[in-house]
């Protein structure tokens, strides 16, 4: 059934009292009290369209409101729909699926023969007074109701304080007052619609800020994580130091033993020294004992005398005397061999080989209004990223032509970090490398414990194949976190970059509140 015929009856028109249009107001009161209803319950409050039985058949949604299928199908993407009554959403495969407002059609088909003159209709005439039965032509306004002539002399007197004009005229007033009326609840009800509107965008980015927030969460359990992992692997290095203490100290102690095995060996070869030495004098008074028994012998053959008995006795002491030595010298030889299988053993005693240090750098920093600068040392680690640690070198020293001395720190996040290193512009939007005449270098990944000092280069974009890229920009950490270019240390001044970090204004992208100035920086002296 087409809504045309279903509410052409609802249409108002003046009725026809002797061939003209009435000028009562009674009736038409009532027939717009009556129809006003109707057509905010058989109108769409999307497109403000009537429902019919096609394109605006009328569609009940999860949140109990009614829409007309046309605003249901422009507004329906990937299985949803927001009412435009309560903008809640509605899911379903399509508009056309969602269930139809019975109850409405009912109305609607029960309505095709309703007049609402019909109901207008009746002793009471809008150009009737009720209490005269006389022709309605004035208004007071002080009552607000339609009189006749007799109601101004009776009830209404403008003596008493009525105010009393011409009906046409209190009409074009109230016609003037209606149209005010409405064009203020036009304005009212787009003011709403907008406060609605923004109201949702502002609840949309509530939601987008919550589920970022819920994202933060995540990836800190997951540094918290990987901090736990740290200490779990740190207790296992702690555990094996611990073991090679140990070992340590019972190498000292065998260091130790070996020590007092050889002043006891030095001892005993003193005293074969000694006795050696005895021995040899010994031999020497047998050699000339030997040269006069020699010189007697000949004596003795020249004049054809027997032997002397005292010969034999020297041969055999002599014979004993060298045994003697002999023995000797085999027990000294011994030791000698004993004192060389030692040896080995001392050379857990030798000087361990010298290390290199770690190369050093300084930065001089300067606070507004404060004249004294402070220091801050910093201990590169080559070993773990050299490009890092030759780039930040170059830069301070300045051997390019270009560096950080006399940039600034542009950003101080209070109790974290500071950021600076932006020579060009110093608010973060400039800065480049000093290495390879290249204006960023890949970043180096390291292992390096992301404790507090931990100096690292802020990444600005990322090459073709996906690596980080660098520049000369960098954070000094004081607190510990979840980092992945750590390449240096702070190892004097920390105290003073946790200061300076509480000078980070929120108000203004934590800027500092008084400016902090590289006055020096260079490479220190090994």
């Amino acid at each position: 059934m087409s809504v045309a015929r279903v509410l052409s009856p609802l249409r108002l028109a003046t009725p026809q009292k002797n061939g003209q249009p009435s000028g009562g107001g009674v009736s038409t009161s009532m027939t717009e009290g009556l129809a006003t209803p109707l057509r905010s319950v058989l109108t769409c409050g999307g497109c403000c369209r009537r429902y019919d039985d096609a394109a605006h058949r009328p569609k009940f949604l999860s949140c109990f409101h009614t829409a007309c299928l046309a605003c249901l199908r422009k507004g329906f993407s990937g299985g949803k729909v927001v009412c435009p009554t309560c903008s809640r959403v509605t899911e379903g495969k399509s508009a056309d699926s969602l269930p139809d407002n019975t109850q409405l059609c009912t109305i609607l088909l029960n309505m095709s023969s309703l007049n609402l003159h019909d109901l207008a209709s009746g002793p009471n005439q809008r150009d009737t007074c009720t209490a005269h039965t006389a022709r309605i032509n004035f208004w007071c306004d002080t009552c607000r109701v339609p009189l006749c002539r007799d109601c101004t002399v009776v009830a209404h007197r403008e003596t008493d304080g009525h105010k009393v004009r011409d009906h046409d005229q209190a009409v074009a007033v109230l016609r003037a007052e209606v149209r005010s009326s409405v064009s203020e609840a036009r304005t009212l009800l787009q003011e709403t619609r907008r406060l609605r509107h923004d109201q949702r965008k502002y609840l949309l980015r509530q939601l987008d800020a919550a589920r970022a927030y819920e994202k933060q969460l995540k990836s800190e359990l997951k540094a918290l994580d990987n901090d736990k992992k740290d200490e779990s692997r740190g207790l296992d290095r702690l555990e094996t130091d611990s073991a090679q203490e140990t070992s340590l100290v019972s190498l000292q102690d065998l260091s130790q033993k070996a020590g007092s095995l050889v002043m006891r060996l030095s001892r005993d070869l003193s005293s074969a020294k000694a006795v050696l030495a005895d021995s040899f004098l010994t031999l020497g008074k047998l050699n000339r004992s030997q040269d006069d028994l020699d010189a007697l012998e000949l004596k003795s053959s020249a004049s054809g005398s027997p032997g002397s008995p005292a010969r034999g006795c020297v041969d055999r002491r002599s014979q004993s005397l060298a045994g003697h030595y002999s023995s000797r010298r085999q027990v000294h030889n011994g030791r000698a061999n004993k004192v060389a299988m030692l040896r080995p053993a001392l050379s857990l005693e030798s000087p361990l080989p010298s290390i290199k240090p770690l190369p050093r750098v300084y930065l001089d920093l300067s606070i507004q209004g404060i004249q004294q600068t402070a220091r801050l040392v910093i201990e590169l680690r080559p070993d773990k990223a050299p490009k890092l640690c030759e780039n930040f070198t170059l830069l301070c020293t300045g051997a390019q032509g270009f560096g950080y001395r006399g940039s600034e720190v542009f950003r101080c996040l209070p109790g974290w970090w500071l950021q600076g290193g932006d020579f060009q512009h110093n608010d973060g939007e400039g800065g480049r490398a000093a290495l390879d005449d290249k204006e960023f270098i890949t970043a180096e990944t390291t292992e390096l414990e992301p404790r507090p000092g931990a100096v690292e280069m802020l990444c600005m974009s990322t090459n073709d194949q996906g690596n980080l890229m660098v520049g000369s920009q960098f954070f000094i950490h004081v607190k510990k976190y979840s980092y992945t270019h750590v390449f240096a240390y702070v190892i004097d001044g920390l105290d003073l970059v946790d200061k300076m970090t509480q000078l980070g204004d929120s108000a203004h992208v934590y800027r500092p509140s008084k400016t902090i100035t590289i006055a020096d920086c260079g490479l220190l002296a090994a």
